[in-house]
């Protein structure tokens, strides 16, 4: 039954599939991989929640294996259910620690990938940025560390792994994690170019002149309560970081990570005043390392074309 289910998906004939698999499930409904097996015909006919739904139950039979618990994360995210996915990857991460943050310290690529295409998809453009910034960033730090293993090598005169190196860096930026990144980042630029986002959107001007002196009135009120309560929240947030700040390294507390993080503020990256020069930093290496595919010089035409506007 899971071979003729699995010949059935690949032809896209989902109904035979599913009927085969589900015949396969009253027969044993306790082996994993066929709730795996349901999730993937429903993912490859597109409803990527039942697709996540299935995998769930499957996940929910065995709950040590890390490789369905990664599946079904994969599949909310695929079906934007963001917050479950996360709770479903906490149950592998450090303990009292916020899972993306972990992940991101892991360098789980996949992960932020998946999340970056979900807030893209969700329209929350700044989400969808930070995530594409943190998986740069993970290409630069991997660019840095080759510092140290150049004398490593020398070293140890690993002359073969040291090869390998030089010719990972080579092509590093062609890797397909940042390719999507890059592209989709550009994306995003190019969106934020034309719509621009601005941070005073909704608020209300207190100088109408079809404004009576009450309604005014009751303006200004409304302000100052809403200033007071943005300063008790910042406050409260102020406190909170400092609180984390405490528990980290001594290393991850100096001042340019403390400058990087007010950088790769959600809020901060949607109302850049040029989305244009931002795109050109992701488009650069593409040019350099990944000029074999036709997508980096369309990519290149269009943010050009815009820049000659």
């Amino acid at each position: 039954q899971i071979k003729k289910a699995l010949d059935y998906s690949f032809t896209h004939q989902i109904k035979k599939a599913l009927d085969c698999v589900n015949c396969a499930i009253e027969h044993t409904p306790t082996l994993v991989e066929l709730y795996m097996l349901k999730g993937k015909i429903y993912k490859r006919a597109g409803n990527y929640v039942l697709a996540a739904q299935w995998v769930n139950e499957g996940r929910l039979l065995d709950t040590a294996d890390r490789y369905v618990n990664c599946l079904c994360a994969k599949y909310l995210l695929r079906s934007d259910q963001i917050e479950t996915a996360e709770e479903t990857c906490r149950k592998f991460t450090r303990e009292g620690m916020n899972a993306a943050e972990t992940l991101n310290e892991m360098q789980c690529m996949w992960y932020q990938t998946e999340c970056a295409f979900s807030y893209s998809r969700q329209q929350r453009w700044g989400e969808a940025l930070k995530k594409c910034h943190e998986i740069e960033k993970h290409f630069v730090d991997m660019t840095e560390d080759q510092f140290d293993f150049h004398y490593y090598c020398m070293r140890k005169t690993t002359l073969r792994a040291y090869v390998g190196l030089l010719r990972l860096e080579d092509d590093l930026r062609s890797h397909p994690f940042y390719f999507k990144t890059a592209h989709l980042a550009i994306e995003i630029y190019l969106h934020l170019h034309e719509h621009p986002q601005s941070g005073n959107d909704g608020k209300a001007r207190l100088d109408g002149a079809d404004l009576t002196d009450s309604e005014k009135k009751k303006l200004r009120n409304k302000e100052r309560k809403a200033k007071k309560k943005a300063a008790q929240l910042q406050q409260k947030e102020e406190a909170a970081a400092a609180a984390a700040a405490q528990k980290k390294d001594a290393a991850k507390t100096s001042e340019s990570d403390k400058k990087e993080g007010d950088a790769l503020r959600p809020e901060a990256l949607v109302q850049t005043s040029q989305p244009l020069e931002e795109a050109i930093k992701f488009l650069k290496p593409l040019q350099l390392m990944a000029s074999g595919r036709i997508e980096t010089h369309l990519l290149a035409y269009r943010i050009y074309s815009k820049k000659m506007q």
